[in-house]
Order: C-alpha cells, then sequence, then structure tokens
C-alpha cells in the first residue's frame, strides 16, 4: 500500500475531498477553504489509496492529566489493515510533538467535525455526524476506548413540551430578557451576538478550546438561506446577548416534516437561568402550529442534564461516541 504524508493544508484539503467523494458519493468539503482554521494548529496528514488521516496538535486542548493530541479527517473503506497502519503513523507523530494521549476523530477541536457515528436502524437527519457504520470497529481494533458518549434523541408530534412558557414568561419580563427571531438583515451583526454567547456558554464543556470569531463565521458560511427567524432565537437582556437557539428544518426527509435543534446556548449571568428551556418550548410550541411532525435534538452529551430532561418525551434516535488511549 503506498502511503505519502504531507504538511501542506490544502494539498491535503483536495485528497480529503476526494476520499470522502468516494466514500459518501459527494465531498464533504464544499472549498478547500474550509480547513484554514487547521493552520492554529501543528498539522501532519497522511494519505493511501485506502483513506486519510491527519494528526493534529492543539495546544489549547485539555483533558485530564494528560496531553493531548487528536487524530482527525479519518475517512476508510473497511480495511482495518490500511486504516491501523495510518493510526500508527499518526500516533508517532503525536508523541513525536510530545503528546502522551491521543482523542478521535476530532478535527482539530470541537467546532468542527468529531465523533463516530453508530450503527443503528436510523439514517441522518439534516446538519448530523456521518460516517460508515464500520468506523467504531476500526477504532475498537486499534485498542482505543470510548472516552464520551452522545446521543440524538427524537420528539414526535403529541410529545411537544411547552406548558412552562405561561409559568415562566413573569420571570423574563422581570429580569427585562427579550427574545425575537435572527435577524436575516443584520446577518453579521447577530452572528456576533451568538458568538459571544457560545464563548461564554461553551468554555466548561468537555474538550473546549476557544475560536475566533472568524473561524466561528467561517461555520456559518453559506447559512444565510437556510435560517427560518422563527427557529433561530436569540435572547437579550438590556440589550446584552444571554440565550440562543438554532434549529432548522430536516431538508433530508421530504416525506414528513421534521425540525433540528441542532445548538442551544444560555450565557453564565444568573438571570438567564431556565431560558434553554423557555427557548426549546418556544421552537416546540412553533413547531406544533407550522405543523412539524417530529423534532430532533442533535448531538447531546449524553451526561448533560438537558438530554436527561428531553429524555422524558423523546426516543434514542442515533448514538455516538468519541475514542483516546494512552500513547
Amino acid at each position: 500500500m503506498k502511503i505519502r504524508s504531507t504538511t501542506s493544508i490544502k494539498s491535503f484539503a483536495r485528497v480529503y475531498a476526494e476520499m470522502t467523494t468516494r466514500i459518501y458519493g459527494k465531498a464533504l468539503l464544499k472549498n478547500i477553504q474550509e480547513l484554514d482554521y487547521l493552520e492554529n494548529y501543528t498539522f501532519k496528514g497522511w494519505i493511501s489509496d485506502k483513506g486519510c488521516i491527519a494528526a493534529i496538535v492543539n495546544t489549547a486542548l485539555a483533558f485530564m492529566d494528560y496531553r493531548p493530541g487528536c487524530i482527525g479527517f479519518f475517512e476508510f473503506e473497511n480495511d482495518p489493515g490500511a486504516s491501523g497502519q495510518l493510526i500508527n503513523y499518526a500516533i508517532e507523530f503525536l508523541r513525536e510533538k510530545n503528546c502522551n494521549y491521543c482523542i478521535g476523530p476530532v478535527n482539530g477541536d470541537t467546532w468542527h467535525k468529531y465523533r463516530v457515528t453508530l450503527a443503528g436502524p436510523n439514517g441522518p437527519v439534516f446538519m448530523d455526524n456521518v460516517n460508515p457504520d464500520y468506523y467504531s470497529a476500526h477504532f475498537k481494533a486499534n485498542d482505543f476506548n470510548c472516552i464520551a458518549d452522545y446521543v440524538s434523541l427524537r420528539i414526535r408530534r403529541g410529545h411537544f413540551e411547552y406548558d412552562r412558557l405561561k409559568r415562566f414568561r413573569p420571570k423574563l419580563e422581570k429580569q427585562n430578557i427579550s427574545i425575537r427571531g435572527f435577524s436575516s438583515h443584520d446577518f453579521e451583526g447577530d452572528l456576533k451576538k451568538i458568538y459571544s454567547i457560545c464563548v461564554d456558554s461553551f468554555k466548561n464543556n468537555f474538550l473546549y478550546t476557544h475560536v475566533s470569531f472568524e473561524d466561528f463565521r467561517a461555520l456559518y458560511r453559506g447559512a444565510e438561506s437556510l435560517i427560518h427567524p422563527q427557529y433561530v432565537l436569540l435572547a437579550e437582556r438590556n440589550n446584552i446577548p444571554v440565550g440562543f437557539i438554532f434549529a432548522i428544518p430536516n431538508i433530508l426527509y421530504q416525506q414528513r416534516k421534521g425540525l433540528v435543534i441542532k445548538t442551544l446556548a444560555v450565557s453564565s449571568d444568573s438571570a438567564a437561568r431556565g431560558l434553554g428551556s423557555y427557548m426549546t418550548e418556544m421552537v416546540h410550541e412553533t413547531a406544533q402550529q407550522q405543523g412539524i411532525e417530529e423534532i430532533y435534538h442533535l448531538l447531546m452529551l449524553s451526561s448533560n442534564v438537558s438530554t436527561r430532561i428531553a429524555s422524558r418525551v423523546s426516543e434514542v434516535y442515533r448514538q455516538y461516541e468519541l475514542y483516546g488511549k494512552v500513547i
């Protein structure tokens, strides 16, 4: 098996686009500039006729008392021997960079694609994590263990919750919190407000690292036409952003009207306590009025309180794992 390595992100991006086209029928990159954020990290990629992988050192990434590095952009045909060989190359590179723990798959940070979707009966929804069913087995064959697990939940029509709206509304008024739809006329301005909420809300999250606004903006490139203001809500207190919810129609399934809740974030301001549940129920109520048949809460860490709360009225739709091992 012929293997070549590269430290050129643009060169790797072109091969990655070709490899994902072969595996998924379409490239996971719209343009190679989407990987420009990797310039912030130490990077090396490997490519073979069976697949590709990258080793990435993000010095801001913290995991227990280890010095972690990542393997990402893991895309392979179903050949564990081939993927294992490139995994070993990546791990050796991480050792050379003084890392003693490997986490994967993570494309550099958790703002970008990470986790493995496990095999199951249900297909992906819009903005879901996708990969062939055998990826989990490739990691386990190389002695990786699960270090975090995630779920996507589905709530069917008839189980949408919004009975707390009236009870919580007086608190909003008392705290001077207002909620409005995302402004398509001021996309950049509202995106900056969402960014400020994210960096505050997520700063204590598992594997969190900071992201610049420029890199955050790149995550939403091309999303303007997909945003429905009634499903993307922004909460402000005295004109300061304190929470938002990002939901979008599930355009992958035309047979059933579905809605995907991708991100929910609330600031550390104590006045915003309970705001996340309130905005979620606002979206549920709007979905009910719009004839939505099912709502998906996407890619939630299984241990999160919000996951346990949502599970009362939902069913597990898809499951995911993230892997790690001492190196």
